[in-house]
């Protein structure tokens, strides 16, 4: 069995900015994260995202990666975008 790497993401809720955007079941990152996420997902690989609150921690969402894509090539996919 191949040892599947998996991503704990800190999640932080931002004014106008959904990511991930959980009605495409997309999440997408730029610079040096999206480097670590071309490098280390593959398809069967976990993406917690967690937050705190009151002090504890709290997994909020999580995703199954199917595939990994570019942006400009996920914008174009007609079966991301609802």
């Amino acid at each position: 069995m191949k040892n599947r790497k998996n991503l704990l993401i800190s999640y932080v809720q931002l004014l106008n900015h959904l990511d991930p955007v959980f009605e495409e079941y997309t999440y997408g990152d730029s610079g040096r994260r999206a480097r670590k996420l071309k490098k280390v997902l593959e398809p069967g690989s976990y993406v917690f995202f967690h937050t705190s609150k009151n002090r504890k921690k709290y997994i909020t969402a999580y995703y199954v990666v199917d595939h990994w894509c570019d942006t400009v090539d996920a914008c174009q996919n007609i079966k991301i975008h609802i």
